[in-house]
């Protein structure tokens, strides 16, 4: 990822120095690898001279995240997360919090650019829940680019959508959650304008195993997810597509006061491409590696 964050994490936190009172801090670093992945740059898939059948190939894209969250007081808080994936590439999201007992809303701008580092794209992230505290809440998220055509904006479209349902029971948390994310690009070239479009969708359940005392959380996850790539130009469109069920679990272990570990794979099965594309299922060439930490600050339980 060379030094693609470098001036993100410079900006979170020259931002964060103007909260010299904050009441807790968790800074939270990850990464790894996402191996089913269209090639940012590249087609979607190969074909051999004379044949019409593509075949997907993977590619082994390194992804991260850089997160700092933290309460302003007992109301507000923030989070600034700094990210980059296999479908937005690199993204910038700095939130504001607003919660009760029973309610929260979160707001806040967002930037996007793709790995070319050009002009960036501009829009609006938020969220809203709904909780009985320790029995069940509600999420609805989404972000959305302005669609502004002003010279400091470029003509691309991120958006994104996700909702989720939470459950609390005895040493267990069962969420249920959908989210999809897109992004578009347009390119000129002699046959005209070419748009470009990665979208992801994922139907998941997570099971949380935790024991109070311990230093060791086990989450379990499981769902269905469609992955996407279309080329659209004029009235004529192709789309690649590859659907697959996955599963996996990330282990979160508490290795000192204040820090906490992680490590984790998600590994797809049955996994098939929609005509003209083929997808040879070699799940492990396919999966989804990660590892980070967690550090919280000013003595967060």
């Amino acid at each position: 990822m060379k030094l693609r964050f470098l001036p993100y994490i410079c900006f979170a936190l020259l931002f964060l120095s103007n909260f010299a009172i904050l009441e807790a801090l968790d800074m939270e670093l990850s990464g790894g690898v996402n191996c089913m992945t269209f090639h940012p740059d590249r087609e979607t898939a190969h074909s051999e001279p004379g044949n019409t059948a593509k075949e997907f190939s993977y590619y082994p894209m390194g992804f991260g995240k850089f997160s700092l969250n933290g309460d302003i007081n007992d109301v507000m808080g923030f989070n600034i997360n700094i990210e980059r994936d296999n479908v937005l590439q690199n993204s910038l999201k700095v939130i504001f919090s607003a919660k009760t007992d029973h309610f929260m809303i979160e707001f806040g701008p967002f930037a996007g650019v793709c790995d070319d580092f050009n002009i960036p794209d501009a829009g609006i992230v938020g969220a809203m829940q709904a909780s009985l505290p320790g029995i069940i809440s509600l999420t609805l998220s989404g972000f959305i680019t302005l669609g502004t055509k002003l010279e400091y904006t470029s003509d691309n479209s991120r958006e994104g959508l996700g909702a989720s349902l939470r459950f609390w029971f005895p040493k267990m948390i069962l969420t249920a959650s959908v989210n999809t994310k897109s992004l578009s690009r347009s390119s000129e070239d002699d046959m005209g304008t070419l748009i470009k479009t990665d979208a992801l969708t994922k139907y998941m359940a997570t099971i949380n195993f935790y024991t109070k005392g311990s230093p060791v959380m086990v989450t379990l996850e499981g769902g269905y997810q469609t992955y996407s790539r279309t080329y659209s130009r004029g009235k004529m469109d192709i789309e690649d597509k590859i659907n697959s069920y996955f599963g996996g679990f990330e282990l979160e272990i508490k290795a000192s006061e204040g820090l906490k570990i992680k490590a984790g794979v998600e590994i797809p099965f049955f996994i098939t491409a929609e005509e003209p594309m083929t997808v040879t299922p070699e799940f492990l060439n396919l999966s989804k590696f990660i590892a980070g930490f967690i550090y919280t600050f000013n003595g967060r339980p």
